[in-house]
């Protein structure tokens, strides 16, 4: 019941909303900079992003890429929940706009890093 009052009580789902919006936002820039950022949905706070080697035929990246992303956002602060090409975003419902916006800023350096290499289309 605590955890219901809170939510309620600190607006935490107008939150998800208005930050997951930012999130989403700037996750599909990304997408539009990024080849191989194939699709990106989401609603509020809950968000999922497809990386592939092409987003004709979308198949995905690499266990290898996938790793590189992964290691690349955690030196950087950013837990990813990426293992798998299909990455899965699902912060806190207390993430603010300014973290949200961070967080992408995070992926955009890890993404540079990985079309400079060229290794995605491996």
């Amino acid at each position: 019941l605590t955890t219901i009052e809170t939510i309620r009580d600190e607006n935490l789902v107008a939150n998800a909303e208005r930050v997951g919006a930012v999130l989403l936002d700037g996750l599909r820039g990304l997408q539009e900079k990024y080849e191989f950022i194939g699709d990106v949905r989401g609603r509020g706070l809950m968000i999922g992003m497809d990386l592939v080697k092409d987003r004709t035929s979308k198949e995905h990246l690499s266990a290898r890429t996938m790793e590189r992303i992964f290691l690349g956002a955690l030196r950087r602060g950013l837990l990813l929940m990426g293992y798998f090409a299909r990455v899965r975003i699902n912060p806190p419902l207390t993430l603010s706009e300014s973290e949200a916006r961070d967080g992408v800023a995070i992926l955009d350096e890890v993404f540079a890093e990985i079309e400079r290499s060229g290794d995605y289309r491996d």
